[in-house]
């Protein structure tokens, strides 16, 4: 049975996570303020930050934030404070964990990914791949963005839609793919490859972002992607934003990486999906049915759910 999309309602609690890095205490009181302002309580753990290292906290720390987080019966959203790293590391006790009784959404992205892959995999639950806490208050996303995001979370929409260039002759063909839209950052995608929890994106729609990665990286990545055979059997393959990793002169060589790796796929492979971390990047919920207009010039994606809070 579907999973109805869990959304936060007016005075509800969204708890505070860290699965991975740690932000600033003053851009977590920022974040926190903006879901204060939304009308949410948002709900911190006195020990979310004692880590000294390359984690917000020990990894059996993290896990507890996060299980305790899960079990809660007053909250309905779980928002996580930065991405880093880290998740991963939650993954093995996450797994001998029983399913929680009852969906929660997870906000997040970056080394989030690995949390979403796994939430949509293992139990069919939606995931929202949006801005961390940290983001909320940092004056860098847009208005749109913010106001986009806020009305996801609250059941007051239940579509986006992102209009994409065609990279291939496979994706200028006139027709509707469609599939379940999964993935996030690809870094996160390809440190998952060859574990349990690795992304199984078959009979999906793939879409990958990054950021501080040059063009060879990128490159790199969707080879070992492809020959690892995870690129089997996908629907489409969709790139988000791919943001700084200059060349030390200046130039960046991503884009001319992808469109060159695009032009080999025998799927269709497109861009200019608004996710990722840019300043314009849009919220997008993953693990929820998908589908693709292609068109020989431009292309439309669409992902279409059902909020459960105006669910009839």
């Amino acid at each position: 049975m579907r999973v109805r999309v869990p959304c936060a309602r007016p005075g509800d609690t969204i708890d505070i996570v860290a699965p991975a890095s740690a932000c600033s205490r003053e851009a977590l009181a920022a974040g926190a303020a903006v879901l204060k302002e939304w009308g949410y309580r948002p709900r911190t753990p006195p020990d979310l930050f004692e880590g000294r290292g390359i984690t917000a906290a020990p990894d059996p720390s993290r896990y507890r934030m996060l299980a305790r987080a899960l079990r809660r019966s007053d909250s309905r959203v779980i928002w996580c404070a930065r991405g880093g790293y880290g998740s991963q590391r939650l993954l093995p006790r996450l797994a001998r964990r029983p399913l929680p009784d009852r969906p929660k959404l997870l906000v997040g992205f970056s080394d989030v990914t690995a949390l979403h892959v796994f939430i949509n995999q293992h139990w069919g639950w939606p995931t929202l791949h949006a801005a961390t806490l940290s983001d909320l208050g940092s004056g860098r996303l847009s208005q749109t963005a913010l106001g986009e995001l806020r009305a996801m979370v609250a059941g007051r929409t239940s579509r986006v839609t992102f209009r994409l260039q065609p990279l291939n002759a496979a994706a200028r063909r006139p027709r509707t793919v469609s599939g379940r839209l999964v993935g996030g950052n690809l870094k996160t995608i390809q440190s998952l490859a060859g574990t349990p929890w690795g992304l199984r994106p078959a009979g999906c729609i793939l879409v990958v972002e990054d950021t501080g990665e040059r063009g060879y990286a990128i490159d790199r990545m969707l080879v070992q992607l492809s020959q690892a055979g995870m690129l089997r059997g996908v629907r489409a393959l969709v790139f988000g934003q791919f943001t700084r990793g200059l060349e030390p002169d200046g130039r960046f060589t991503g884009t001319e990486v992808i469109a060159r790796f695009a032009e080999r796929l025998r799927v269709p492979a497109l861009r200019g999906a608004p996710i990722g971390h840019g300043d314009s990047a849009r919220a997008v919920l993953l693990g929820r049915p998908a589908s693709i207009e292609l068109a020989p010039e431009a292309a439309c994606l669409s992902v279409a759910w059902t909020p459960e809070a105006v669910a009839g």
